[in-house]
């Protein structure tokens, strides 16, 4: 990361998840089409961690790169599978010194599972690759990977649809963050809350009653 900051053609930005789900913040794809605006033909989106949560990026990405450990077995059957279902590319990091052989044997392994499991694109099947970013194995061998597979959902047209699907799907999700950003922030509706809530904390009202009650407050009296 340090050399890339460094570089005249690259440009990093941080964006702090904020309680956000998913391990990007909430204006991560408007930065994304900032910069692809700017000229920037390349956008890498890295998330905060590896999580169950993570899985959310892959909505915002055309290709899910996937680096893990070097670790098999029973390690292996603890990786979260939602997050090994939408990966499209597996780096399997540390292929090196004293885990090279371990990094090898993991690929292996990755390799296997994945077969098992759905792929996110019909004229794609996942690759998994051992590399390392300290010597820099294999990182131009990433590079032609990924080349390969932006080339193989180009020509099989599933780029643009997948496109079009995430345009349409951010567009709903602003729309549900706006108007829960307004319900929030309404005094009429918080002072309504103050009141609901107490019951459900004391078992005496539901849930999803309560917040029915004050969506409808909120449509009859603010909308």
């Amino acid at each position: 990361m340090a050399r890339l900051s460094s570089h005249p053609n690259a440009y990093v930005r941080p964006s702090p998840a904020r309680g956000t789900l998913g391990g990007v913040s909430r204006g991560t794809y408007d930065a994304m089409l900032i910069v692809e605006a700017a000229g920037y033909n390349a956008v890498l989106v890295e998330t905060v961690g590896v999580g169950q949560s993570e899985v959310a990026v892959a909505d915002l990405v055309d290709c899910m790169l996937l680096v893990m450990p070097p670790v098999g077995g029973d390690d292996l059957q603890m990786i979260k599978r939602g997050i090994m279902e939408v990966a499209d590319v597996v780096l399997v990091n540390k292929a090196d010194g004293a885990t090279e052989a371990a990094a090898t044997r993991a690929a292996a392994e990755y390799g296997g599972c994945l077969k098992l499991m759905p792929h996110r694109y019909q004229g794609w099947s996942p690759q998994v690759l051992a590399v390392s970013a300290f010597t820099g194995r294999n990182v131009p061998a990433l590079a032609r990977l990924v080349a390969q597979f932006q080339e193989a959902i180009t020509e099989s047209g599933e780029l643009e649809r997948c496109r079009v699907r995430r345009a349409e799907a951010i567009t709903w999700l602003s729309l549900e963050e706006a108007l829960l950003g307004a319900l929030r922030h309404d005094p009429h509706t918080r002072h309504l809350m103050e009141r609901l809530l107490p019951c459900v904390r004391a078992g005496a009202m539901a849930p999803r009653s309560a917040a029915d009650i004050a969506l409808s407050y909120f449509y009859e009296h603010c909308g």
